[in-house]
């Protein structure tokens, strides 16, 4: 028996997941959670085989979840179950110790990710590789129906995280070794690439790509940016 633990805020996709489920033996679905801190706890208790996980929780990310449910219990399995087929989140997945992948429009396969990943081998979606060639060619990507550039540069993506731990354009420039100029370039085309407006908006996306995890936010916004981004988040 493959005991199972579901940690995704949505309902529809909790249905769907229990839908796919129901008719096989071999597989138990004993727990479900809507957000990173409760899913955790859950896994505490249930000691799963496997926990689906979301990377859009409502709370943290589904990669900080991912490293948490990994420090205590290493023995257990993380499949990431998500929409974004994005190289970069697949990749950020994979070296948060996620030990398979699924894209949430194919859980009509989750019982075969189940059983290989049971099994002790790595599943990732067939259509990732089909998405990484369509974005490459296009240099565009979709994350919940929201058109955005290409993907953000090495540069940008430090610079980003950088931005979640207070810095000023200044301060990144120092850091980096680039001019105050260079800095708000890449500034612009970040704001560009994840469709935002303002450096509180940029960190929101970016964590919910997987670009910046919650504990960079947490230890780095200002007073008032950390008031905007739960507005932003909770609201």
């Amino acid at each position: 028996m493959i005991r199972i633990v579901v940690i995704e805020d949505q309902p529809l996709i909790r249905m769907g997941i229990q839908k796919a489920l129901a008719e096989d033996p071999n597989i138990e679905l004993c727990g479900e959670a809507e957000s990173g801190e409760k899913g955790c706890l859950l896994v505490e208790k249930m000691q799963p085989d496997i926990v689906l996980v979301d990377i859009g929780l409502p709370d943290v990310s589904g990669l900080d979840v991912t490293v948490a449910i990994k420090e205590k219990n290493c023995h257990i399995k993380v499949i990431i179950i998500t929409c974004e087929s994005s190289k970069y989140v697949v990749n950020s997945a994979f070296k948060n110790g996620a030990d398979s992948y699924l894209l949430k429009q194919d859980v009509g396969i989750i019982k075969y990710a189940i059983e290989k990943t049971h099994a002790g081998e790595t599943f990732l979606d067939p259509k990732i590789t089909k998405n990484f060639i369509e974005q490459k060619n296009s240099k565009k990507g979709l994350r919940k129906g929201k058109l955005y550039e290409a993907e953000p540069t090495e540069t940008e993506i430090e610079i980003l995280k950088l931005i979640a731990c207070g810095l000023s354009n200044k301060e990144i420039a120092n850091k980096l070794f680039i001019t105050t100029n260079t800095v708000k370039s890449h500034i612009n085309s970040l704001f560009s690439k994840l469709k935002t407006r303002n450096r509180v908006e940029a960190v929101t996306e970016g964590q919910k790509l997987g670009y910046v995890k919650s504990c960079d936010i947490h230890h780095g916004l200002t007073d008032e940016e950390m008031r905007n981004w739960k507005l932003s988040n909770f609201n």
